[in-house]
């Protein structure tokens, strides 16, 4: 029976022309935490392209990234590109949290860098 089934099945594809494509993709395909990170990358400004977590008090080109991304939004008044995690880039991050739909917390982890880079705009 299994042999009847698998000539006819080879019969029909050959048939439709199909013999030697790929017809359908895998009932699942799983997704690596790295393609998730590179598909996160639609807008960057320069300075980081990592996702560690950030929050007030923090220095550096990780927090500049923050600032410049959330200036490409429609935050105002436009945030100073400085590096510094001070409460005005706490209050910008907290807006556009709310404006995402995510936490709001004030902290850049995963969630808030992969909003930032893909809905700058929320």
């Amino acid at each position: 029976m299994r042999t009847v089934v698998s000539a006819l099945l080879l019969t029909g594809t050959a048939l439709l022309g199909l013999a030697g494509q790929a017809t359908a993709a895998p009932a699942t395909t799983p997704e690596t935490a790295q393609s998730k990170e590179v598909a996160a990358q639609a807008y960057r400004c320069g300075y980081y392209d990592g996702t560690v977590t950030f929050r007030r008090g923090d220095v550096g080109n990780a927090v500049r990234e923050i600032q410049c991304l959330i200036n490409i939004g429609y935050y105002t008044p436009e945030l100073q590109v400085d590096g510094e995690f001070g409460t005005k880039v706490d209050a910008a991050v907290r807006w556009y949290q709310r404006c995402s739909g995510i936490t709001v917390d004030g902290v850049v982890g995963p969630d808030t860098w992969y909003q930032l880079r893909n809905n700058p705009n929320c």
